[in-house]
């Protein structure tokens, strides 16, 4: 049997996506400064990482049945920026066999820069007076054809004296680009949320990494029109 004109419609006003607005960040920082000291020289390091993602919703779509359960997704465009920077200097001094003594100062670092228009995709499962399994993944992370990169340039200075005292100084400089991973988030737990209105934040720490790493999420998201 065909479907009438009033169920037609129901059926279209139950599929047709909502509008929604809003905005999107991710702020990842992290920085540590030590020295490794050993027999005849010291290393000092210094780790330096910020990136940052700031969007607004461009499309959005909304199934379900709201007043049930219904899945929001946003498609949150914007610019992603990052830095990651290292630096070890390091001192040393051995003695020679015949008196006096060897030195060697090096300096090595490296700076890996990115700034990008990218997106992330955001979704969620909407009920009256919550949300839950909030996600949002890089569009871009998985793209092999056009995935989001850094450029790293890398310096290796050094100058030391031998016994004799003769000096030797070095200078080395490469450029690379890879392939930048940006953070995504899984956030499975249930949150309490207004009837039209979206918003929230999540913090978490990685100390895997070298800096260790604090990571911030926000986004407030708007229903524009009901469905």
């Amino acid at each position: 049997d065909c479907l009438s004109i009033s169920e037609a419609q129901d059926v279209i006003d139950l599929c047709s996506p909502s509008t929604w607005s809003g905005t999107f960040s991710m702020i990842e920082t992290g920085s540590r400064l030590g020295t490794i000291t050993e027999v005849g020289g010291s290393t000092v390091q210094t780790r330096e990482f910020l990136a940052r993602f700031d969007g607004a919703v461009e499309t959005s779509s909304e199934m379900g049945i709201p007043a049930v359960l219904s899945l929001v997704q946003l498609r949150v465009t914007g610019l992603l920026t990052r830095r990651d920077f290292a630096n070890d200097t390091s001192t040393g001094t051995s003695p020679c066999q015949f008196g006096g003594h060897t030195d060697a100062f090096t300096v090595a670092q490296s700076e890996s820069l990115a700034a990008t228009n990218t997106a992330y995709e955001v979704s969620f499962l909407l009920q009256p007076g919550t949300y839950q399994a909030f996600q949002s993944n890089n569009a871009d992370t998985n793209n092999t054809s056009t995935p989001i990169t850094d450029r790293i340039s890398s310096m290796i200075y050094s100058r030391s004296h031998d016994c004799k005292g003769v000096e030797f100084v070095d200078t080395t400089t490469s450029t690379d680009e890879n392939p930048y991973p940006a953070r995504g988030l899984d956030y499975p737990d249930i949150q309490p949320t207004g009837t039209n209105v979206v918003a929230g934040s999540f913090t978490l720490d990685d100390p895997g990494l070298d800096p260790p790493r604090h990571v911030v999420f926000q986004w407030h998201f708007t229903r524009l029109t009901t469905p």
